[in-house]
């Protein structure tokens, strides 16, 4: 029979303990409620009735909460860290919604940027002329900052009369005359 110490045995202890703990923080932070809750903080308080919710489940995407309104949010993926961080949620109006879909297929494919942009002038995927996007981004879902996006299909510096270079303060124009350009409306 083998003997076990003392110290040894808290260890294991300490090692079960610890175990058990993150898989309840990670089960915590997959909660529908907790997932629909942080999603809606991306809108403004007058469209979040209107918001459906698709969110994660067993890490496969689901509707958390339907909606006859207009605006789609997608929570974030708590398996996925990106450029964006490790916490990203984003909503849009159900009219880009297909195409949000092909953008989010190709994410970091080549051709990102153009196969939209040949779906799109093709009438493939159909666009509005302008629609706007909600974000929430950060290191965690309390930290994470509010960022607004004028999507303006295949805009450019001169028609829009905005800058091209990146300010934390003002508008911008990010993506420039392609089908993926949009105005950067921080802190909104």
């Amino acid at each position: 029979m083998r003997v076990f110490d003392k110290e040894w045995i808290k260890q294991v202890y300490l090692s079960s303990f610890l175990i058990v703990l993150v898989t309840a923080a990670g089960a915590q932070e997959r909660e529908p409620e907790r997932q629909i809750r942080d999603t809606l903080r991306a809108l403004p308080e007058a469209l979040r009735h209107e918001a459906t919710i698709i969110g994660y489940r067993n890490g496969e995407r689901v509707v958390l909460r339907a909606s006859d309104g207009n605006i789609t949010c997608w929570a974030d993926d708590p398996e996925k860290v990106d450029n964006r961080g490790a916490f990203f949620v984003n909503c849009f109006p159900k009219s880009v919604q297909a195409f949000e879909e092909r953008r989010a297929e190709l994410a970091s494919a080549p051709g990102w940027i153009e196969v939209p942009d040949k779906e799109v002038k093709s009438a493939k995927i159909k666009l509005p002329n302008i629609a706007m996007r909600y974000t929430l981004r950060g290191a965690s879902a309390e930290g994470a900052g509010p960022l607004g996006r004028l999507m303006v299909p295949f805009a450019t510096a001169d028609t829009m009369g905005l800058s091209t270079e990146p300010d934390a303060f003002r508008p911008w124009l990010m993506l420039e005359g392609t089908v993926m350009a949009h105005v950067m409306l921080p802190g909104h």
